[in-house]
This record gives structure tokens, C-alpha cells and sequence, in this order.
């Protein structure tokens, strides 16, 4: 009768479970500085989708001591599932309508990025690079107009979720997931007949949730007497 012994072996070797990207989506909708930043783990991105000397600021912006770096010159990027015939473009396109804000909250919402021709089968893709795999982040994604231009009625993916807001007003879609790899692509599409956008990210790394491995073993089978 056969058996099977498992020793240790040289190399990496192993068994290891692949791990899909999956994001529980929640929403904030009481915009300010403090929901904008949040304050769970550590802080590793916030990225601004225009460029802060285009602003009223005319140079850096910070909110809560946070400076917003120009997500051209960043580890996050926006592209089109349209590809390069419709192009995004970045700028100080909106505005708050809540009047008690500073005046460099005000400047980072009135940046945006968008496609302002793109056909209503596409959609935006948010890609965050540069992450550890099995590391928990929370993406917090910024979304406000002002001017009636883009959508208020957003599905982010995986997972369809989605988020009916105020334009004037604003949200943040907290998303929470672990990274199966060392980028995600996150998927924005519109709900309605205007093009989706985003005004700003904020990334935090929140946890570490390992997959399951049995790294450095094999099976070597022999006779049974």
C-alpha cells in the first residue's frame, strides 16, 4: 500500500491561494477636511486630480497639515476603457457650494479629472500601484461638482456599487480591500447621461490579512511493507 510523507524542500516551492481584488464600498456624505483625510492606519497617498498651481492656490495644497500631490507625478493614474481616442483631462473644473470651507479645501475641490466626451458604454479606471500584497488599504475617493457637469450617479467596481450625491454637496466613497497584487484597477462609471469623474484620493493602509500558504514542502511517496 502506497504512502505519501511530506518533507521540507529547497527553494520557494509551496501551495498559495490567489487572492481577487474585492472592496466593500461605504459612503460619507458630509464632506470636509476631516472625512476627506480620514484617520485609520497609516497614511501612504493623497493625490489631487489637477494640478494645485492651476487653483486659486496657486502652488501646494494641504488639508489638516496633508499636502496633495498632482496625480501626474504620482503612484495613481486615470485612464479611459476608451483608450487613448478619448483622453482625460484635468483641471479646476468645479466648485463647493458649502461656503464655510478654507480657502485651500476650496482650491482642492474645484480640481477634478475627467473625459468630457466620453461614450456612455465607458468608464474611468482608477489604477493605484505600488501596493504590498495582502496588505488592507482604505481608498478614500473624493466626488463633488458644483457646476452640474458630470454624473451624480456613480457605479465603482468590482462590485457595482452605487452612489447616488449631491453634486454641490459632495461624498466620499470609502473603499476597503485587500491588495491581491501590487496595483488594483478601480472602475468608474456613470449612472446617467453625464461622464463620471473624481476630484481627489486619499490612501491608507489599514491591516495585513495573509492569504493561506504551505510554502517549502513536498511529497515524496513510497511502498508501505
Amino acid at each position: 500500500m502506497g504512502t505519501a510523507r511530506i518533507r521540507k524542500s529547497e527553494g520557494l516551492g509551496g501551495l498559495r491561494f490567489r487572492r481577487n481584488l474585492a472592496i466593500d464600498w461605504e459612503v460619507e456624505q458630509a464632506l470636509s477636511a476631516e472625512t476627506i483625510i480620514g484617520d485609520g492606519g497609516d497614511l501612504i497617498h493623497a493625490i489631487v486630480f489637477g494640478d494645485p498651481y492651476s487653483s486659486d492656490a496657486k502652488g501646494p495644497i494641504s488639508l489638516l497639515e496633508i499636502p496633495f500631490m498632482y496625480f501626474k507625478s504620482s503612484a495613481v493614474s486615470l485612464e479611459t476603457s476608451a483608450g487613448n481616442k478619448h483622453k482625460i483631462v484635468d483641471g479646476p473644473f468645479f466648485k463647493s457650494k458649502v461656503s464655510d470651507q478654507s480657502d485651500n479645501f476650496k482650491s482642492l475641490i474645484s480640481l477634478g479629472a475627467w473625459s468630457t466626451n466620453l461614450p456612455a458604454d465607458c468608464h474611468l479606471d482608477l489604477v493605484v500601484k505600488n501596493l504590498v500584497p495582502d496588505n488592507v488599504y482604505q481608498i478614500r475617493c473624493v466626488f463633488i461638482d458644483g457646476k452640474n457637469k458630470v454624473s451624480p450617479r456613480l457605479f465603482l467596481g468590482p462590485g457595482n456599487h452605487e452612489i447616488n450625491y449631491d453634486r454641490g454637496q459632495g461624498v466620499v466613497a470609502v473603499g476597503t480591500f485587500i491588495a491581491p497584487d501590487a496595483s488594483v484597477n478601480i472602475r468608474i462609471a456613470s449612472g446617467s447621461t453625464e461622464p463620471p469623474h473624481i476630484n481627489a484620493v486619499v490612501l491608507r493602509q489599514t491591516g495585513y490579512s495573509p492569504r493561506t500558504t504551505i510554502t517549502g514542502l513536498r511529497t515524496i511517496y513510497g511502498s508501505k511493507r
